[in-house]
């Protein structure tokens, strides 16, 4: 359970740091 509650987590990260990246692309246009 652990390795999936980790994996959850690191997922959660990883696409709210694409998002921000995308959401920083779309202001600075």
């Amino acid at each position: 359970m652990d390795i999936y509650e980790e994996h959850f987590e690191n997922s959660c990260k990883l696409r709210n740091e694409h998002w921000e990246t995308i959401g920083g692309l779309q202001s600075s246009e």
